[in-house]
């Protein structure tokens, strides 16, 4: 099976996944030391990294070690990516405000690399289906998995799960039409995406209070709502 050409010398390739193995690994293993939160999150961290992995390897048929997979900073916001699923899925009895604090600076920082990683692979000639891919998967889980910390936490109503919810509707639904496999080629998706995980980090910031918290929460969901109609326009044309 012909799965793609070799990666140009500056991209970060699959060689290195033993390398993103070991960064989920320490960092989420860090966190859960720091906040003794046991051996859940980082082990559902590991299986979040495998899982979006080996996903988006079956997806776009890229299976070589050479397989262009982004840059360096790929192995940053796919560790705070997952770190951040892991609590998520398994999220401690009470969540002190330092821990929010931090879960709050780890997905700006994860949004604010991959929205950078996304301009630089593209300048650099770094990008490839898989690198492409993998970042709009990572991206889908860090709104997932924020909205689901704002419905753990209490700030807002479960409805905000909604807003990470519609990226997988439209993964499921493109097993079916092909055509909702790809982004829309409007030049203002990327910042509605961006637009999206930045309104819903805003809302876990500690210091917001539930009620602007529940309005950033329905503009995310909103802005969700039009990038995914946007996508899906190919596919009803």
């Amino acid at each position: 099976m012909k799965v793609g050409n070799a990666s140009p010398g500056d991209a970060l390739t699959l060689e290195y996944l033993p390398v993103w193995v070991v960064v989920t690994i320490s960092l989420s293993g860090l966190f859960s030391v720091g906040f003794r939160l046991g051996l859940a999150p980082p082990i559902i961290s590991v299986v979040l990294l495998a899982v979006l992995t080996v996903a988006v390897a079956v997806a776009t048929r890229q299976f070589r070690a050479s397989t262009a997979a982004g840059t360096r900073l790929t192995l940053a916001h796919m560790g705070l990516v997952c770190l951040i699923g892991g609590v998520a899925v398994a999220p401690p009895a009470e969540f002190p405000e330092l821990m929010l604090w931090t879960l709050t600076a780890m997905a700006a920082a994860a949004a604010c690399i991959l929205a950078v990683e996304a301009w630089i692979t593209e300048k650099i000639d770094a990008a490839g289906p898989f690198s492409r891919r993998l970042g709009q998967q990572a991206n889908g889980l860090l709104v997932l998995s924020v909205a689901l910390l704002l419905w753990r936490i209490g700030k807002v109503d479960a409805w905000v799960v909604a807003a990470g919810a519609i990226h997988y509707g439209l993964l499921v639904l493109s097993l079916r039409l092909p055509a909702l496999r790809h982004e829309s080629p409007a030049p203002w998706r990327p910042y509605m995406r961006f637009a999206v995980i930045a309104a819903l980090v805003a809302a876990l910031a500690p210091i917001v209070p539930p009620i602007l918290a529940s309005l950033l929460g329905a503009l995310a969901l909103g802005l969700a709502l039009i990038g995914a109609a946007a996508d899906s326009r190919p596919a009803r044309s």
